[in-house]
């Protein structure tokens, strides 16, 4: 086969070993099957207008006076246009989507952060020793420590998370959170500053690692051991900065 066959555009039968023909149906098949699998259903129309553009194009023979033979249209340029156009539209798209992602993913953190931070500062409040005891209030019918401003927040973040939680585990789980806390509160009016039962406390640990636990799992990230802060056992923490629960065991 000399120099100039290869370059033709038109190959007669035996011009190409049978190898290179079986590897180029292999490229070929595994090409189209990528392609099928890849394929979005909306875009079938497209493509059959265009392969059929191109057929007809390719089946119109113009010869040419100056030599013994004919051209025809195959629309090659046309067709890549039209449809790199329609691929670089869902590539922008994909792109646009995952910068939504990001910000949604970006935002919801920044707001379970502030809800967990303001239940954390409404608990330190109703436990502190000058809070006032209210006999009833619209929080609660029952008597209950003032939680304030932070009380306030955390019902603002508690109805944030309702509108932009992408899991009802989420959702439960502050409300179960910001129960917890308020159940504190109303604990918190029948005993004195630092004597409000142990189990109540602890109530309000477990849910805000509950609800730590789920919001990580909805915002994808690792999930990691909130038993204590340092990720070390109770034995191994100094006897001021063990748990209580650990403290009153030893």
């Amino acid at each position: 086969m000399d120099g100039a066959a290869v370059f033709a555009v038109h190959l007669s039968d035996g011009a190409i070993a049978t190898p290179w023909l079986i590897g180029g149906f292999v490229v070929a098949a595994i090409l189209l099957a990528i392609a099928c699998i890849k394929l979005q259903e909306q875009w079938v129309p497209r493509i059959g207008v265009l392969s059929a553009a191109f057929f007809v194009a390719s089946s119109i023979h113009i010869k040419l006076a100056i030599l013994p033979t004919s051209v025809h249209l195959i629309l090659n340029g046309l067709v890549g246009v039209m449809l790199g156009s329609l691929l670089n539209a869902r590539v922008q798209r994909a792109s646009w989507e995952h910068q939504e992602s990001a910000m949604s993913i970006r935002d919801r953190r920044a707001t379970y952060a502030a809800f967990v931070a303001a239940c954390r500062e409404w608990r330190a409040t109703v436990l502190g020793p000058d809070v006032p005891i209210l006999q009833a209030s619209s929080v609660s019918r029952q008597p209950h420590a003032d939680g304030g401003q932070a009380r306030t927040q955390v019902v603002r973040y508690r109805a944030e998370i309702g509108l932009i939680a992408h899991t009802t585990a989420t959702v439960q789980a502050a409300a179960a959170l910001m129960l917890a806390v308020g159940q504190l509160s109303e604990v918190r009016a029948g005993y004195g500053a630092g004597q409000v039962p142990e189990p109540f406390v602890q109530a309000c640990r477990d849910a805000e690692r509950e609800f730590n636990r789920v919001a990580r799992a909805e915002l994808g990230g690792p999930e990691i051991d909130l038993e204590t802060p340092t990720g070390l056992p109770p034995a191994a923490l100094p006897p001021a900065t063990a748990p209580r629960g650990a403290q009153d065991a030893r």
